[in-house]
């Protein structure tokens, strides 16, 4: 190693050591600095609004036409950050914390069933002086997009599934749909152990996750077990909610299927794809969280269909 070069090589080893040792006494405050660090990446920047009862909080960033996108059950806004990174530059993206989940408030006494959440979701868009979006979800969210644009159509562009949405009928039982007709909760944890299995079956090619930023994820999953088994089962009773809405869903739609999901089954896929207009697409070696699983790739596909190419 040249002279030249051993002052930098030396000050990067104490600035990786550094950070290790900062890793290790503080996680908590390294996971903020490094998701804080992702969401400026992708231009985005979190925000809060009161909606009735509820604060609710979002990612927002960009400029154009706005995409809303809508995170799956016991999930949050940061799940679309690097998938938003494709977007910014031609649209103006907004993640949110849906009510009862992430960092939105969750109130013991109120309802989170998919009628209830509708008209949440309104009110943020009448809050935020939205007239015509764009709407794209993941699982539970991808099924409250498609109740929002059955009920509300005309302030609808377009409805997009990022990953299978909650509320189809599939030729084969997923997995997932196996243990719960066993009456289990595979979506709710309850210990580390039980996170790090539901991480595992989220994807085919787990991202890579640090240990201390799984820790961190872990505890919030286990902040209140109560509070998501409750969750669990009001959303369990709504059952099928997609299939009679599919002859309402008329507007321009799009949607990612991972074949490998084990939440839901790639069978289900072929009712979207019956809609009219629908571009679907079906994404080998993928689970049930396409947007996070292969960001860039799915990011592109969704921003394509967008712009109309």
């Amino acid at each position: 190693m040249t002279r030249l070069l051993r002052p930098a090589f030396s000050a990067l080893v104490l600035v990786v050591g550094l950070f290790a040792v900062a890793w290790h006494l503080w996680p908590q405050r390294v996971v903020e600095s490094l998701v804080s660090f992702n969401r400026r990446l992708s231009g985005l920047s979190p925000r809060s609004v009161q909606v009735g009862t509820h604060t609710l909080h979002y990612l927002e960033g960009g400029k154009g036409e706005t995409v809303l996108l809508l995170h799956g059950l016991f999930a949050d806004k940061d799940h679309w950050t690097e998938f938003s990174r494709r977007l910014t530059p031609r649209f103006r993206v907004l993640a949110l914390d849906l009510p009862g989940f992430g960092d939105s408030t969750r109130l013991a006494d109120e309802s989170y069933a998919y009628d209830a959440q509708v008209e949440r979701l309104h009110a943020f868009t009448l809050a935020l002086g939205l007239t015509r979006f764009h709407i794209a979800g993941n699982s539970m969210g991808g099924a409250l997009a498609a109740l929002y644009a059955a009920r509300y159509p005309e302030r609808v562009l377009s409805l997009g599934f990022i990953g299978a949405p909650h509320g189809l009928r599939a030729l084969v039982p997923s997995p997932v749909e196996e243990e719960i007709a066993r009456g289990l909760m595979p979506l709710v944890v309850t210990s580390r152990d039980e996170f790090e299995r539901l991480v595992d079956r989220m994807f085919v090619q787990r991202p890579f996750l640090p240990g201390p930023l799984l820790d961190v994820l872990a505890r919030r999953a286990l902040k209140d077990v109560p509070g998501s088994v409750r969750m669990w089962h009001a959303h369990r009773v709504q059952g099928n909610v997609l299939e009679s809405l599919l002859p309402r869903l008329t507007v321009r739609s799009f949607s990612l299927w991972g074949e490998g999901d084990q939440v839901f089954h790639i069978s289900g896929a072929a009712r979207l794809w019956a809609l009219p207009g629908h571009e679907g697409h079906v994404l080998v070696g993928v689970g049930h969280l396409p947007m996070m699983e292969r960001p860039a790739e799915t990011g592109a596909l969704y921003r394509d269909f967008l712009l109309g190419d």
